[in-house]
Order: structure tokens, then sequence, then C-alpha cells
């Protein structure tokens, strides 16, 4: 979160970023792995792992991030569609 608690710096990559440059220069090859494994896991409900343990814990960080993040994003997104009041009890869980 930034200073004010509002935006995360993924919010605000989603933001500003497209306004000053191509955002693919930010764009690691291997991350696109990382999001399509992300996205078959949330969309198919696959378990990550059997066992925590044995997971890899850099996967486990970066697909928290990314959750995080798509959250956050939504919840701009939400905000400025709707209103400030449509993400409200989700926001007290982020904060």
């Amino acid at each position: 979160m930034d200073a004010t608690g509002k935006f995360t710096p993924g919010n605000n990559f989603y933001v500003y970023l497209p306004h000053f440059c191509n955002p693919y220069f930010f764009y690691d090859h291997d991350f696109k792995y990382d999001l399509e494994e992300y996205y078959f896991i949330k969309s198919f409900n696959i378990p990550l792992t059997n066992d925590l343990q044995n997971e890899d814990y850099d996967k486990l960080v970066i697909f928290r991030t990314i959750d995080r993040e798509h959250t956050q994003c939504e919840m701009y997104k939400s905000k400025k569609e709707n209103g400030p009041t449509t993400w409200k009890i989700r926001d007290s869980v982020w904060n």
C-alpha cells in the first residue's frame, strides 16, 4: 500500500502505466506462465499443492501477490463504475 493506504503498487501500475510507456517493457516472459497457472488454479478449482511443506515458497508468494493485486484492481474498477460503497466489506478485509 502507499502512504495513504489506498493503492498498491499493482493498482498504481494499472492506472498510470499505460499513460507513459508500453506495459510490455515490464512484462517478464516467464511471468506469463505464472499468470496462466494462477488462472487455471482459480478458474478450475485445482489445488496448488497437496502439501504446503513441499510447495515452492516463491510460487506461493507470487500467487499471493497476483491475487492481492488482481483484487485491488477489481476493487478500483468497481468503485470507478459503481461508486465507493460497492467493495466496503471486502476493503475492511485487506486493510
